[in-house]
């Protein structure tokens, strides 16, 4: 779970988070975080996220403007424009449908 504590200092489950602005970061849910640069999983840096777009969509899959997020982690060829969630666990673009983040064949 994400705090901010009086000193500006970001954190998740009591440790730091490195790389964070703690002037810019605001908690998006118990796992998501972000500041004025990058998006954080857990206090993880999600690599290429777009933090000025991205979105939570439900407790697992996020969204911005390029990629799919599911926990965190990147949903390869994943449609960004044409997403939908159904529940929780299932989603579907234009091409594909998807459990638990995973293309289903």
């Amino acid at each position: 779970t994400y705090k901010k504590f009086i000193e500006k200092i970001a954190n998740y489950d009591g440790k730091k988070i490195e790389g964070v602005s703690s002037t810019s970061f605001k908690i998006l849910n118990k796992n998501y975080g972000k500041d004025a640069f990058d998006v954080f999983y857990k206090g993880r840096k999600i690599e290429r996220a777009n933090a000025s777009s991205f979105k939570i969509l439900n407790k697992n899959y996020a969204r911005d403007n390029f990629n799919i997020y599911y926990n965190g982690v990147r949903i390869k060829d994943a449609s960004s424009t044409s997403f939908e969630v159904i529940n929780d666990h299932y989603a579907k673009d234009a091409f594909n449908k998807y459990y638990k983040g995973n293309k289903i064949k």
